[in-house]
Formats: C-alpha cells, sequence, structure tokens
C-alpha cells in the first residue's frame, strides 16, 4: 500500500488512488496566541485538509486508510479528569482555537501502518498519561540531571513574552488516554514514560 504524507498542494493528487493518507500539515504551535497566528495556525491545517477532501471526493473508491491529526484541546483545561475519543468537547473561542494549538497523530499512524486501525477518531497518546511534574523528574532522572523546583505560573507567563510562545501549552493539560486503541489491543512498544525517555535520549 503506498503512503501518501500530505502537506502541501500538486502532483500528490494523483497518488491519492488506493493510498493511506496521513495528513499532519499546520505550522508549529509554539507561537504567541495573537489573533494573526491563531489564524495562520488554522488556515495551516484547515486549507491543506480541504484540499484533501476534495481531491478524494472525486477518487472512484474511498482512499482506504486517512489518519488526520486532530487536537485534545477542544477539551479545553481538563485537570484531573480522564478525556478519550468519547469525551466531550469544550465549547467557545478559546476551546476552538486550540485546535489549531496541538496536532496528534505520528506515532499512530507510523505504528498502524500495515494493520487495520480502529476507525473514527483516536487518541494518540501513552496509555498511562503523566503529570508535567513526572515528566520532567523522569526526564532529569534519565539525563542525570538534579533535581529543581517547580517553575511559578507567573514565570511560566512572563517567560513566554521573552521566548513568544503561548503560555497555555505549559500551563494547561488534560489526562488523555487512548481508549479506542487499547480496546484494539494496540501493542504500545512504551507504555510508561521512562523507558519511552530512556530508549529516546540515551
Amino acid at each position: 500500500m503506498k503512503v501518501v504524507v500530505a502537506g502541501g498542494f500538486g502532483a500528490w493528487a494523483r497518488e491519492l488512488p488506493g493510498a493511506a493518507v496521513v495528513n499532519l500539515a499546520g505550522e508549529l504551535v509554539d507561537r504567541r496566541p495573537t489573533r494573526a497566528n491563531v489564524e495562520l495556525l488554522t488556515r495551516s491545517r484547515v486549507e491543506p485538509t480541504r484540499a484533501l477532501a476534495r481531491a478524494a471526493a472525486d477518487l472512484d473508491a474511498p482512499v482506504p486508510v486517512w489518519l488526520q491529526a486532530g487536537t485534545l484541546a477542544v477539551h479545553g483545561d481538563a485537570g484531573e479528569a480522564e478525556v478519550a475519543e468519547s469525551s466531550p468537547s469544550a465549547d467557545g473561542p478559546a476551546q476552538m482555537a486550540g485546535v489549531a494549538r496541538w496536532g496528534l497523530g505520528l506515532p499512530a499512524g507510523a505504528e498502524l501502518e500495515g494493520t487495520e486501525p480502529p476507525r473514527g477518531v483516536l487518541v494518540a497518546s501513552s496509555p498511562t498519561p503523566v503529570r508535567n511534574a513526572e515528566l520532567m523528574a523522569a526526564l532529569r532522572r534519565v539525563l542525570r540531571r538534579p533535581p529543581a523546583p517547580p517553575t511559578p505560573a507567573l514565570a511560566v507567563r512572563a517567560g513566554s513574552v521573552l521566548l513568544r510562545t503561548d503560555p497555555a501549552l505549559g500551563l494547561t493539560g488534560r489526562r488523555a488516554v487512548p481508549a479506542a486503541l487499547l480496546a484494539a489491543g494496540f501493542p504500545f512498544a512504551f507504555p510508561r514514560l521512562e523507558p519511552a525517555l530512556s530508549d529516546l535520549l540515551t
């Protein structure tokens, strides 16, 4: 099976028949949440997706697999609440703007290639989510760095101005679980954080 990674416009359209489509198009989210940036993030995702949908609609048969990058930010800052595929999404401009800020899909897309993936919305995350504090502690252990105190929220907001990024990327979150993949028996190579970090960084 051919795999087409969509991210632009042009000759790729003739490759669609019989192809598995993995759409990860979009500008990086690491930027200030200004109106212009939110518009850029939205447009960079919506326009390629619409182009793919238009091209796929002209095919004699639908593409067999379509993995579309999405976002968990539609659930807002969920805190300790567990978020899965069936969880209701939040309404309002802030949550909808968040659709453009988070991209998911690459790990699931790469690992599901050649198999029959579950259909519908998939949460592409670890089955054992952790808080930011646990992530940073594990990262320091793997990199053999000493412990460090947490960064106050005010310092994160101030630093985000200097770094020209969105403080919400570090101050909000959601406890996401890949319920559909777990129900389908998907084998996670690294279901826990620290072994995954060790494999990536050592």
